[in-house]
């Protein structure tokens, strides 16, 4: 099987399967974001010697949460936090498979 890379934010109910239920978002190596088991499209691809970052910015009362990443210090477009994380604990999360 192709090995799996998956980096993102989790709450304690979420499935070890970083992305695959919606107590999570990630972001995978093969350029796609994922939460409740849906992908799309998303920045580009990662592999070995790439720095991936991963933010979350969790704004104040009905202000949007949002989580983005970033491959090698570039900037990819922020998304809104799904809407039953948000007022969750939240962990950085990471999925290696393969």
């Amino acid at each position: 099987s192709v090995p799996t890379c998956r980096v993102g934010w989790s709450t304690i109910a979420a499935h070890l399967e970083l992305g695959k239920d919606k107590h999570a978002v990630g972001f995978g190596g093969k350029g796609f974001w994922s939460t409740a088991g849906s992908f799309e499209e998303y920045g580009e691809a990662f592999g070995p010697g790439d720095v991936i970052g991963s933010y979350l910015h969790l704004a104040e009362g009905k202000g949007v949460s949002t989580v983005s990443f970033s491959k090698n210090g570039k900037m990819f477009a922020s998304k809104p936090l799904p809407p039953h994380m948000k007022g969750a604990v939240l962990f950085p999360a990471i999925l290696l498979q393969g």
